[in-house]
């Protein structure tokens, strides 16, 4: 885990998993791993740039540069309230099939 190669990474969970393993992770891997999420979180997908997206829907990002890069991967999206609350029920469903491994 160092540069040197002198901390080999299964000495992490010599310890065991979770916090434990945590504290065997040298300070400034924990400082990269912070700033990295401080980086997403405020730069590359700010929270106060949320507004639903397009349609206003749940889980949306506007699009806009400062959001998402490049924007949504297609120019247009579903207008019929029908066909869109379907499709975004079988998304919903299938999340929920992978998360059991289905």
């Amino acid at each position: 885990l160092d540069l040197a190669g002198d901390y080999p990474f299964a000495d992490v969970l010599k310890d065991g998993m979770g916090f434990p393993a945590l504290s065997n992770i040298p300070s400034f891997g924990v400082v990269q791993i912070l700033l990295f999420g401080a980086l997403a979180e405020t730069v590359a997908m700010p929270a106060g740039e949320y507004t639903g997206g397009p349609q206003d829907l749940p889980g949306g990002y506007d699009g806009s540069s400062g959001t998402i890069p490049g924007g949504y991967p297609f120019t247009t999206q579903i207008e019929d309230a029908d066909a869109r609350d379907r499709a975004l029920n079988v998304e919903i469903q299938n999340g929920r099939a992978a998360m059991l491994g289905v």
